[in-house]
């Protein structure tokens, strides 16, 4: 029996994208974590597929969250997105008309020791248009309730380098998935991250290595008995090389050992 939350975003949209079965094994291998269900694999791989998002191409994630269920933390496995893709999503209807976002500092309320007080905070907002809609579509996200704390309570490196360009990603993604009738999908800006990682860095497409076959040249008769020759007088010839004569040529124990056999192996001196 097919798991209820599958179901709802098989029967929502049809699949922009589908993969043979060389990437789906790729996928599986690769781009899940090794404890997921399968249940949780099928349901990420409708997402994706419903939304057009290749996760060989970085454009979506499968990742282990935490998650409070019935009082009790649990694990489970779940799609993961960047701006981008939500743009893409955007770009692909049609109907973007235009994208504005903006951060400020303004005054909002705060509850603090159980009063609610007027406290300075920075704030992102994104305005989206559409085609087809008169209304814009409005998002606002504060800071103090987005920013990624690692444990010890200080902001992640990105949140602590970049604020303003991190916020912006929430509040943009937040308003791309109203704009768009995007569900099932979150920012990777959004998530409450385990530890101070980045995501691309963790989860980045694998190289796939093509086995090489190397040629070996099969040795001929003369070849395999002057290395015979030298390999049963090893003690005698041990780093010596042999002067030629005739053409001073320089030579070592298997190029000279060479000359004293024939092409079929037979010694010529015999």
């Amino acid at each position: 029996m097919k798991n209820k939350q599958v179901e709802l975003v098989e029967n929502k949209a049809k699949y922009l994208i589908d993969f043979d079965d060389e990437q789906k094994k790729i996928i599986k291998n690769q781009f899940f974590p090794p404890s997921t269900t399968a249940h949780e694999m099928q349901y990420c791989m409708t997402v994706a597929k419903s939304l057009g998002l290749n996760p060989l191409l970085s454009e979506i994630y499968f990742v282990e969250r935490k998650a409070n269920i019935n009082g009790q933390w649990t694990s489970k496995i779940e799609p993961l997105a960047g701006r981008n893709a939500f743009r893409k999503i955007a770009n692909k209807s049609g109907k973007l008309e235009s994208i504005k976002t903006t951060t400020r500092l303004i005054d909002t309320p705060k509850l603090m020791n159980g009063k609610w007080i007027e406290s300075q905070d920075l704030v992102a907002i994104c305005e989206i248009k559409r085609k087809d809609c008169e209304t814009p579509f409005l998002a606002e996200v504060e800071y103090s309730e987005y920013v990624q704390k690692k444990k010890d309570g200080t902001p992640t490196k990105f949140w602590a380098e970049k604020p303003k360009t991190m916020l912006k990603k929430v509040a943009e993604s937040q308003c791309l998935r109203m704009a768009f009738d995007i569900s099932g999908l979150y920012d990777e800006s959004e998530i409450e991250p385990v530890e101070d990682i980045d995501l691309k860095e963790k989860y980045q497409v694998p190289k796939l290595q093509q086995e090489i076959k190397k040629t070996v040249r099969r040795k001929t008769k003369k070849e395999t008995q002057a290395e015979k020759f030298v390999h049963k007088n090893e003690d005698l010839f041990e780093d010596a090389e042999i002067v030629d004569m005739e053409t001073g040529e320089v030579k070592t124990v298997d190029t000279s050992m060479l000359d004293s056999f024939n092409d079929d192996g037979s010694d010529r001196n015999e």
